[in-house]
């Protein structure tokens, strides 16, 4: 491999939140790798504190990209990392244009195993490379029937780093703060969340709820409950510090199949030596080892019991605590993240370029948007394309990730192509 400075390229649809953070950070520890160049492109937009960071550390970025900029950039670059997760833009662009010849590899930060996040053997044909954020995805069905493995799949943990948490120091207070960090949305919490909280009947306790989302019909049901005196909602916060120096355990209640893999404020809230209390669901059991980093609960009661024990045994959460943080930053160090592209890199490098096309059923420019929602829900998409409305409305009824309004569901789909008649019509069904 001849030395020169390689130019890397990543699209993902939008950046801020876990993935943000997971990228930015990765992209600001590796700077001192003179051999790689990295550039950010979206195709929405870049919140305000990611461009803040981005621009302090000279990282170059773009947001809002259109497709004819965005493939003139793709032909230049020596490798394309693709931040892969069913949204509605990305869909649209992977399948209706056709790429120049480049080596690309996808990061799915999602597991797979859930739809709307759903894998397919369409999208793994698409890239050199197929790369999962857990090792939980090798179970996925659609892995395991892919026939030409070939050696595309690999994984290497979403992990932001714990640099930026190492010297959070945990503060004396009053009371016993339960907290929770992340997307408010019953996609990925727990269902019974607020069931759970309330049989956490413990005086002093106060649930923190740190995240975006759907903050207001949790604070609804939560005042209906006669529980308001109980919580604290801040919602997205960019300095989640304050919150992780008063929590006492890490209470993260979530829906069983969520779409998460390497949770980010799972590991951070582990790497400042908080118990996290999980439910035993795939990503938890990769990522907290129960009654050695953690617990994880097998039922709604055990966790409930958990969080009591934790309140009235210090000693044991003490020892629980630093454990956690022991193996979070073992496990769970960006250098290792940057290790494993490394490798990556130099294997894609070893690639001839290839153009790039859609193998599904629907493919190019004039795809119509519902088509490309059929498209990015691999064996879903069967029920849609065959219009079948009570199959549809029955999926609503199976899982409450199909009632998001983003998450690719057909609503996030609507919001977007809001002049479809199909997504009206299905978004109305699945409401």
């Amino acid at each position: 491999m001849e030395s020169k400075n390689y130019n890397i390229l990543h699209l993902s649809p939008h950046l801020g939140g876990g993935v943000g953070r997971v990228l930015i950070n990765y992209l600001v520890k590796t700077k001192i790798n003179e051999k790689f160049e990295h550039k950010i492109v979206c195709l929405d937009t870049i919140n305000q504190n990611a461009q803040d960071i981005l621009m302090g550390n000279d990282i170059t970025f773009e947001e809002l990209i259109n497709y004819k900029s965005l493939i003139a950039q793709i032909k230049n670059s020596d490798i394309v990392v693709v931040h892969w997760w069913n949204h509605p833009l990305l869909f649209d662009f992977l399948v209706k244009t056709k790429l120049p010849p480049c080596r690309i590899a996808f990061w799915a930060h999602v597991s797979g195993n859930e739809a709307p996040h759903i894998f397919s053997h369409a999208l793994f044909d698409y890239p050199d490379y197929f790369i999962f954020t857990t090792p939980m995805s090798y179970l996925v069905d659609e892995v395991v029937s892919y026939p030409k493995t070939h050696g595309i799949f690999r994984a290497i943990w979403s992990t932001g780093g714990l640099d930026h948490v190492k010297n959070i120091i945990r503060k004396e207070h009053h009371g016993f703060n339960v907290g929770y960090i992340g997307t408010v949305d019953y996609s990925k919490m727990h269902p019974n969340f607020l069931n759970i909280c309330e049989k956490i009947d413990i005086s002093e306790s106060k649930f923190i709820i740190c995240g975006g989302g759907h903050i207001d019909e949790l604070k609804e049901e939560v005042v209906k409950r006669g529980l308001k005196d109980k919580f604290v909602f801040t919602g997205f916060v960019d300095d989640i510090a304050p919150y992780l120096e008063i929590f006492d355990v890490f209470a993260y209640p979530l829906a069983t199949n969520h779409y998460g893999t390497c949770d980010q404020a799972l590991a951070e809230a582990m790497g400042v030596g908080i118990v996290p209390i999980v439910l035993n669901n795939n990503m938890e059991n990769y990522m907290v080892h129960n009654m050695y980093s953690g617990i994880v609960a097998a039922n709604e009661e055990e966790f409930v019991s958990a969080v009591k024990e934790m309140y009235q045994n210090k000693g044991f959460r003490d020892r629980l605590g630093t454990k956690a943080k022991e193996e979070a930053f073992r496990r769970f160090s960006i250098d290792e993240t940057i290790k494993e592209w490394d490798y990556v890199f130099h294997k894609l490098l070893e690639n001839e370029k290839l153009p790039r096309k859609w193998s599904g059923k629907y493919s190019g420019e004039d795809t119509k948007p519902y088509q490309v929602f059929i498209e990015s829900l691999g064996k879903y998409g069967e029920i849609f394309d065959k219009n079948d409305l009570k199959s549809i409305e029955n999926l609503s009824k199976i899982s409450l990730s199909w009632k998001s309004k983003s998450k690719g569901t057909v609503h996030q789909y609507r919001s977007f192509f809001s002049d479809d008649k199909f997504l009206i019509k299905w978004s109305e069904l699945m409401a």
